[in-house]
């Protein structure tokens, strides 16, 4: 990953990969939001509010060759929870907040620790000491750590 976005950044203009990847973070900040904070800003919603559930299915093709793009059950109030977090991903985006980045950070932590799901203490101290290598070479051994964390605007700040 990291030798990806060196070679990103000795192709392309920082720039357009600052738009990128600020772009990706304002798409994957508003679902690990929802994801996280999601339910209880849900339960904040009065009752009076519609609670209706849609279904959005996306198929391509006919027939035998027909295939499911996009098969999603959700409600009213997990949309209206999507708006409210575009929102703060989208101020986060314009005003690099601190605090709201902190916020997305956090989610972001969460919802990988929520993915790992290790089958024992050793997988976990395995995956560490392997983590632990890969950073000793990437800082210690190459400029890479360097220039990307240099060149690198996403909500991690490196000023």
């Amino acid at each position: 990953m990291l030798f990806g976005i060196y070679c990103f950044f000795k192709l392309f203009s920082q720039d357009h990969i600052n738009i990128l990847v600020s772009f990706y973070f304002f798409v994957l900040g508003i679902f690990a939001m929802s994801q996280i904070i999601g339910p209880y800003i849900e339960n904040l919603i009065p009752s009076s509010f519609p609670n209706i559930p849609y279904h959005l299915h996306l198929t391509e093709g006919e027939g035998d060759s027909k295939s499911v793009l996009v098969d999603l059950d959700f409600d009213r109030r997990y949309a209206a929870t999507l708006v409210l977090f575009a929102l703060v991903s989208g101020f986060y985006a314009v005003k690099k907040h601190w605090l709201i980045n902190n916020v997305i950070g956090l989610c972001f932590a969460i919802n990988g620790v929520e993915l790992l799901q290790l089958s024992s203490i050793g997988t976990g101290c395995i995956l560490l000491i392997g983590l632990f290598f890969y950073d000793v070479f990437w800082v210690f051994g190459t400029n890479v750590m360097v220039l990307v964390a240099r060149k690198f605007n996403a909500p991690i700040p490196t000023d």
